[in-house]
């Protein structure tokens, strides 16, 4: 990806998920980039096509910061907790209207449900990792959990019933209620600790 793509990115990203990706138009866009719409255009064919590439670049960073993670040797919860305080601080000015409006988008969606079905078998055996370093409890079922949260998320993240919930509170209040019930204690201690110091970085 070339530095031109990556500037279009930034920006759309940030305007998609404030904004909600309805309210942003790719004349929106060309016009805050200081571009012509025809170069836009040949670089995206239209908004479902940035709207996808934003989605992707947002996994590839995710991966390449659990990976990295791993490399320094962090633990399972360790590598969730530093992956769960960014996806916190994230949400803070994510709309709710950006994740409603995920699903009118056919190929975005088609490509979240692909990658969900791609990367279930590796997130399961980094659950597992877990169990190995005494973090989580054993006999658990992690296919059936991972799949859990996932419709759970879709859940919270479509409905209107929780359009007045801040999704910060929302992903804090569901996200640690699962992995917390899988820990040990010693689990436990390392996600207690967190919610702490997150909670009084809210004060």
């Amino acid at each position: 990806m070339n530095n031109y793509q990556e500037r279009i990115l930034d920006y759309a990203v940030t305007a998609f998920e404030q904004r909600g990706v309805k309210a942003v138009t790719m004349d929106d866009i060309a016009h805050h980039l200081q571009i012509s719409k025809r170069t836009l255009y040949q670089t995206y064919a239209n908004k479902e096509a940035l709207l996808l590439a934003c989605v992707q670049r947002q996994h590839a960073v995710m991966h390449e910061r659990v990976t990295q993670l791993i490399d320094e040797g962090k633990n399972v919860v360790e590598i969730l907790l530093s992956e769960c305080h960014i996806r916190l601080k994230a949400t803070h000015d994510v709309s709710h209207s950006f994740l409603r409006e995920l699903r009118h988008y056919p190929r975005v969606m088609a490509y979240l449900g692909q990658h969900e079905r791609d990367n279930t078998d590796t997130v399961v055996a980094f659950l597992q990792r877990g169990v190995a370093q005494g973090l989580f409890l054993p006999g658990l079922n992690f296919r059936l959990i991972f799949s859990m949260m996932q419709r759970h998320m879709e859940f919270v993240a479509h409905s209107d019933d929780y359009s007045d919930v801040p999704l910060r509170d929302s992903f804090l209040n569901f996200v640690m209620v699962y992995f917390r019930g899988c820990a040990t204690e010693k689990g436990i201690a390392l996600i207690d600790d967190f919610l702490k110091r997150e909670s009084e970085n809210d004060q």
